[in-house]
């Protein structure tokens, strides 16, 4: 005997097919990129994707085991350059001896019409400034979330006040990025994924 679903007027076997038939995810890539001590980028190769649906983020990262000279040498940022190349990057290295990131990311690309729109955003605050504005395509702030990629400062001191971040969508066009500090710059870097 064939059961049916009261929400459905087709048997369950049919409707578990039709769920599994097609997936929202297209494909998932995850890997590190390791930015040496003398270097301040790097860069991974990855299966190509549509940028247009497709988004990074950061899942972490570690630096070291050197000390640090400036904060500069320690943050780093992941972008999406092209459809097969993802960078990281940090404003300046230690130099020889210096410490070496190696940070961890995640490209998700989506099925055209899953998504309205994918805007990558650089929200940089400048030196003496504590926040800083940015702005994008118009996007349904009810259905659009925002990535964290990481940051880049040239801040030299070890103040977190200075070089802590963090990154709001407070209008349908516009990211606002805040920090406590004002010593030096520092570049949040998100991505805004409006979902359909």
């Amino acid at each position: 005997m064939m059961h049916r679903s009261r929400f459905f007027s087709q048997p369950w076997s049919r409707t578990v097919a039709l769920w599994g038939a097609s997936s929202l995810i297209r494909s998932v890539q995850r890997g590190t990129i390791t930015i040496g001590d003398t270097s301040n980028s790097n860069t991974a190769t990855i299966t190509a994707v549509n940028t247009a649906y497709a988004y990074v983020r950061v899942l972490g990262y570690t630096s070291g085991p050197a000390a640090v000279s400036s904060q500069a040498e320690r943050f780093p940022a992941v972008v999406l350059t092209n459809a097969t190349t993802v960078t990281a990057s940090r404003t300046t290295n230690g130099g020889a001896g210096g410490p070496t990131i190696i940070l961890s990311y995640e490209v998700v690309e989506v099925a055209p019409g899953s998504v309205r729109s994918v805007q990558a955003v650089p929200v940089p605050i400048t030196n003496g400034n504590t926040s800083a504005t940015a702005t994008i395509t118009a996007v349904d702030m009810s259905k659009s979330e925002v990535l964290w990629g990481g940051l880049t400062t040239d801040s030299a001191t070890g103040a977190t006040d200075d070089t802590a971040a963090r990154v709001v969508l407070t209008s349908a066009t516009q990211l606002t990025a805040t920090r406590i500090g004002t010593g030096g710059a520092v570049t949040p870097y998100v991505t805004v994924v409006e979902r359909q």
